[in-house]
């Protein structure tokens, strides 16, 4: 998944086997990502006894530059869950493939900083934001105070790769857990995502390569959810004409989460419906 970086182990969390066909609404599945509960998927390319014409899968790096890999029967693509990718349309007979689904092991890194023990914030890597934004699917994992910390100081002074990551697990830690909706307000973590944001999004300004922007907003998005004063504190930034920028201007992910994100913002806040319209 990532070749420069230490290896980790993962385990197998579901598999399954998929045909596509030339038929309409099974030839292909479309540009999409694996989503925060699943760390890593395998695609295994099987016997196809009638054969078929096309197939094969595209993926989009973090310039959205896109691979095309045609998979032979036995080849194996494994994908990072942030990796956008497709299965491209199969034209005619028959393509048969084995997709598992797969979640890192926590890392004794990542249990370090998910402990009391004292582990300084400056030590985050990229690997333990993975491990974070992992086991941040389970809805009763609570963060540490200092794990906020942490991922809010790679989000500022990390480099492209460490804010996006950093993002993103920000994002998984405010989606399933009150308790750290909470935190995360009471430690800055929102004042910092919308001052980036506004930051991104100034005049004249270059927006990263990475999907970074997507994730603030989702995490954002994740912060105003079932908090009607998460919702006010958030709209009274300017977040909503941010969101809404993004939703004329943004690439796809972006547009995706703005909507997202204006939807939980406005859910059951009037004041927040009427400067949304």
């Amino acid at each position: 998944i990532h070749p420069h970086k230490n290896g980790f182990t993962l385990r197998r969390v579901q598999s399954f086997v998929t045909k596509y066909s030339a038929t309409h609404g099974k030839s292909h599945l479309t540009r999409h990502v694996d989503g925060p509960q699943v760390h890593a998927s395998m695609i295994l390319q099987l016997h196809s006894p009638k054969g078929f014409a096309g197939g094969g899968i595209t993926v989009w790096d973090s310039e959205q530059q896109e691979h095309f890999y045609q998979l032979r029967a036995g080849e194996l693509c494994l994908l990072d869950h942030m990796v956008w990718h497709q299965s491209n349309q199969v034209t005619s007979g028959e393509r048969w493939v084995l997709v598992v689904f797969c979640q890192q092991v926590a890392t004794a890194i990542a249990n370090c900083h998910l402990s009391n023990a004292p582990c300084p914030i400056s030590q985050m890597t990229c690997q333990d934001a993975i491990s974070i934004a992992t086991l941040a699917a389970d809805q009763h994992f609570q963060v540490e105070k200092s794990v906020v910390f942490g991922l809010m100081k790679m989000l500022e002074f990390g480099g492209p790769e460490e804010r996006e990551r950093a993002a993103f697990a920000l994002g998984c830690v405010a989606a399933n857990c009150s308790e750290n909706r909470e935190l995360m307000m009471e430690c800055g973590a929102a004042q910092l995502m919308i001052d980036l944001l506004h930051r991104m999004l100034a005049v004249g300004s270059m927006k990263p390569a990475t999907h970074e922007c997507a994730w603030i907003v989702a995490a954002l998005g994740r912060l105003a959810s079932k908090s009607t004063s998460n919702k006010s504190i958030i709209a009274r930034e300017g977040v909503i004409n941010l969101v809404a920028e993004l939703v004329r201007s943004g690439n796809a992910l972006e547009r995706e989460e703005a909507i997202s994100t204006l939807c939980n913002l406005s859910a059951n806040h009037e004041s927040n419906k009427d400067a949304i319209v």
